[in-house]
């Protein structure tokens, strides 16, 4: 009992990011409940406050060199100011729901608060870079080629938002992200929530007040369940990850519900709603295109669809909605065109995937690919399922669009299609040989489009319950066992949630942390794990802080045998070979008496190779690759 409590209470450090992120959040809540206007969308407010910081910071940071501390605390203070003002006028900076959301989720939340970066990609890039972000006080450039970091052109929007909550801690903490993704997911769950009430008849389209009930616990239950139990594409080693595609589903999701309500104001001729509405998406739509390099389409595709509801829909003038365009693309455009001016003029067009040339497009192996993705996607069939039900919901539609539900389905649906189409594409003609054939993370990319899906879903399920259960209320056992069902869950799968304590993480990480200042800067330096799948190569340069060419890693997949061992410790040696496992190979090539209970340190001088530090694995029959 004691062991499973410690997974939750680790530690003060985990009050510590909590607390900073309590007060970021808000701050940026009333900050983006101030720039998107007295209409804004009350669920929302904290993408429009984190797209104002965002464009806050890289604005004066790419034309007049600004720091990032700077720009952050004049951000809070922005976000301060706009507080007062709030507090002053009796308004609230967010929907009354996410705070009891937050008080219900709160196992889940410290849980997150725990969290250590343990995941490949948190290593190669998304850790790294909000480290960068803290420590140097500013984004990579080729002037610092040893930044750590593998993809420095990707979009920095997450991981300036967990750097804002590491500033307002003192310093970076990994956990930032975890936490700053359960947030996010609440947040879209209040949105949930809100499209049940208006499906229910119990609430309006358009930036309004959310409804008196949803202040309810039984609402912030239902909320939190949204954004986890429900939600279909919830995966702990994403959501619980400095990862930005927990983000990018919660702003794909708020873009397409605002681009709804947009739709759904003009077609009830509310205009002043509809001119609000699309400031907002513009708001969403800047902040989308900022966090992930492919989300511009993403962003085109459901401009399109909305697009697509004007000219199906007689209610819908195209010429109305051809209004809104400038005040919906603008801010989006303008984000993507600085983000590229940056890394075209400090990266040099360099740190980001690119196409390959036509030439090596791998158009044999597109029926292959597309086998590929349909196996994945049998294997994903609740997520897949539904958005198969709602392709069909927009297939009607296209033949007679006269509803909400309709309109809802279109701009659900075509972006889905749409999506998958593009990542087809990208198999064929950037991922190339190797993660292109094998549709390398196509599960993980539809995650950005399954919260969208998963909105169209709650809206439904409120549109069913007015037609079969009118005014008839939720049953209290409903709402009460939801209730202790998000509360208990996260508390009960606390070891499999603490992902980042699995053996051998945190020994990989350990010995990592060892190496500063016994592995000079300059030094090569091989990582030696034949066993495994390469993660500790990539967790020892996390903290070396280091991604030249100068390092480098064997593992399983490189097919080691006793010759290349040889090869590799004689041919061109490193200067030093950090042995996780394959002790009999290294030490046949060496000729050192080596266990394969511990991780070693050769050092090779003179010609000959000797131990420098040894580090015996925690639990060998567990810990060993």
């Amino acid at each position: 009992m004691g062991s499973h409590l410690r997974l939750l209470l680790e530690g003060p450090d985990q009050a510590v990011v909590l607390g900073a992120a309590g007060i970021a959040f808000v701050l940026l809540a009333a900050l983006g409940r101030t720039a998107a206007g007295p209409r804004a969308l009350p669920e929302a407010t904290i993408i429009f406050g984190w797209s104002v910081a965002v464009a806050a910071f890289l604005v004066p940071h790419i034309f007049f060199g600004v720091g990032f501390a700077a720009t952050g605390w004049f951000v809070f203070g922005g976000g301060a100011i706009a507080l007062l003002w709030l507090a002053a006028r009796r308004e609230a900076p967010f929907a009354p729901i996410l705070a009891r959301a937050a008080l219900v989720a709160l196992p889940l939340l410290l849980i997150a608060a725990a969290h250590r970066a343990s995941e490949w990609d948190e290593f190669s890039h998304w850790a790294g870079a909000v480290r960068y972000l803290v420590e140097k006080n500013a984004l990579p450039t080729r002037a610092d080629p040893e930044h750590g970091l593998i993809f420095p052109a990707y979009p920095f929007a997450f991981p300036i938002l967990s750097a804002l909550v590491s500033q307002i801690a003192g310093r970076f903490h990994e956990a930032a992200g975890a936490v700053a993704n359960v947030v996010l997911l609440l947040g879209y769950g209040a949105l949930a929530v809100r499209l049940a009430a208006v499906g229910a008849g119990r609430a309006t389209t358009g930036p309004h007040p959310a409804p008196s009930f949803a202040a309810s616990w039984t609402a912030a239950a239902f909320a939190v369940a949204a954004g986890t139990i429900f939600n279909p594409s919830f995966v702990q080693k994403i959501v619980l990850t400095n990862y930005a595609d927990t983000s990018t589903g919660v702003v794909t999701a708020f873009a397409g519900v605002m681009a709804w309500f947009a739709v759904e104001a003009l077609a009830e001729k509310r205009d002043r709603d509809a001119r609000a509405l699309a400031w907002q998406f513009g708001l969403a739509g800047a902040l989308l295109v900022a966090i992930k390099q492919v989300n511009l389409g993403i962003l085109f595709l459901v401009a399109a669809s909305a697009g697509i509801v004007a000219l199906r829909d007689p209610t819908v003038k195209p010429k109305k909605l051809l209004s809104l365009v400038p005040a919906a693309v603008a801010p989006p455009i303008l984000m993507y065109l600085l983000w590229r001016h940056h890394v075209t003029a400090s990266l040099g067009g360099t740190g980001e995937f690119t196409l390959m040339p036509v030439s090596q497009w791998m158009f044999g192996e597109a029926p292959a690919i597309l086998w590929r993705m349909a196996t994945i996607a049998a294997k994903k069939g609740v997520y897949f399922g539904l958005m198969a039900v709602a392709v069909g919901f927009a297939l009607r539609a296209l033949w007679r669009c006269r509803s909400g539900l309709d309109r809802l389905a279109l701009i659900v649906a075509l972006p889905f299609l749409g999506y998958n189409a593009f990542l087809l594409f990208a198999y064929v003609a950037i991922f190339g040989a190797g993660e292109g054939t094998r549709a390398a993370s196509f599960w993980r990319y539809n995650m950005h489009l399954s919260l969208l899906g998963a909105a169209f879903f709650a809206y439904l399920a409120g549109t069913l319950w007015r037609r079969f259960r009118a005014d008839r209320p939720l049953p209290r056992p409903i709402g009460t066992g939801v209730l202790a069902l998000v509360v208990a869950l996260p508390i009960a799968l606390a070891p499999k949630l603490r992902f980042d304590l699995e053996p051998p993480k945190p020994h990989y990480r350990a010995v990592a942390e060892a190496l500063n200042g016994v592995v000079p800067r300059e030094a090569r330096l091989l990582v030696f794990d034949v066993g495994g799948s390469g993660e500790s190569g990539v967790m020892t340069f996390y903290h070396l802080r280091r991604a030249d060419r100068r390092l480098g890693y064997v593992s399983a997949f490189h097919g080691v045998d006793m010759a290349k061992a040889r090869t590799l410790f004689a041919d061109n040696p490193p200067d030093f070979v950090l042995v996780h496992s394959g002790a009999e190979l290294a030490a046949a090539a060496t000729g050192l008496t080596l266990r394969e209970d511990e991780s070693v340190l050769l050092r090779r001088a003179d010609g000959a190779w000797a131990i420098a530090r040894r580090w015996p694995y925690p639990n060998p029959k567990d810990g060993r690759p």
